[in-house]
């Protein structure tokens, strides 16, 4: 009997060890983990591209309206408006970028939905905060639904502007229904296209840590190595390396690539490396 029952404890044992051998090969937590990096990035890169009269007022009509924008689509409200000086002035100031159906963007991805961005204070103010939050919003039928917070830091020795940020209760939903959730603090650094109010060309660099669950339901936490960056216009991460470690697996080092905007990255598991395909 204890022949029989050392074998089968010995079966277990194999087996678990296989699994948790093939499982150490997966890429699914890295490329989750991508989808939601990717997603609350450009969250906020859209909100730039439709919200910059905040920093530049010049654009502004009577009606509140960027006069810049021709297109109809998305449709913006300010409120308070900045049609009059007392509106102009009040704090906290909301915009609500609606997408309704679909908008096609600069970036040729179509958004659904709203996103709604709330400012405390003139944006450049140390310790000003912008709170964004979308509401039944969809990019390329990946919905996205959390809170992102920047509080800004004023500017570094290099004479770079510099934001804490954080997002909290973070959930993308892929379009054939995997459910990833996210959370992340992090600072962000605009290290090209600070001081000429074009959000067009801007360019993050990020550094921080993330953890959150993969579409399998694993856990786990990734911390950047080498500070990730995001150039407006770019669906992904252009450089920089993040280690994620999955519960329970070994830690995979991601590797974006020397800032060419494209979707591939090198995944490296032990002494194992893999290309991978970003969203």
């Amino acid at each position: 009997m204890k022949k029989l029952l050392f074998l089968g404890a010995a079966s277990v044992f194999l087996w678990t060890g296989c699994e948790k051998a093939q499982l150490n090969k997966e890429t699914t937590t890295t490329e989750d983990h991508a989808v939601a990096e990717v997603a609350f990035e450009e969250l906020k890169l859209s909100f730039d591209e439709h919200a910059d009269a905040i920093g530049d007022t010049a654009s502004i009509d009577t009606t509140g309206t960027d006069s810049t924008v021709v297109s109809s689509c998305p449709t913006k409200t300010w409120t308070p408006e900045w049609n009059t000086l007392e509106g102009f002035f009040k704090f906290p100031k909301t915009i609500r970028i609606d997408f309704g159906d679909g908008c096609v963007g600069r970036d040729g991805k179509e958004r659904k939905g709203v996103i709604v961005g709330t400012y405390t204070d003139w944006p450049w103010k140390v310790n000003a905060t912008l709170t964004i939050v979308p509401e039944n919003y969809y990019v390329d039928d990946y919905w996205v639904e959390g809170v992102k917070e920047y509080r800004y830091l004023g500017r570094n020795l290099q004479g770079n502007h510099r934001w804490h940020v954080e997002v909290s209760d973070g959930l993308v939903i892929t379009p054939d229904g995997a459910k990833i959730t996210w959370e992340s603090e992090r600072e962000n650094e605009l290290i090209q296209g600070g001081d000429d109010f074009d959000p067009t060309n801007n360019v993050y660099s990020i550094t921080g840590e993330a953890r959150g669950t993969n579409r399998d339901e694993r856990a786990f936490e990734a911390m950047i190595k080498e500070a990730l960056i995001i150039k407006a216009g770019c669906p992904n991460i252009t450089k920089g390396v993040l280690d994620i470690t999955p519960e329970e697996l070994k830690t995979r080092s991601v590797d974006y690539g020397d800032g060419s905007c494209d979707d591939d990255a090198v995944v490296t598991i032990g002494n194992k490396s893999y290309e991978i395909k970003l969203r």
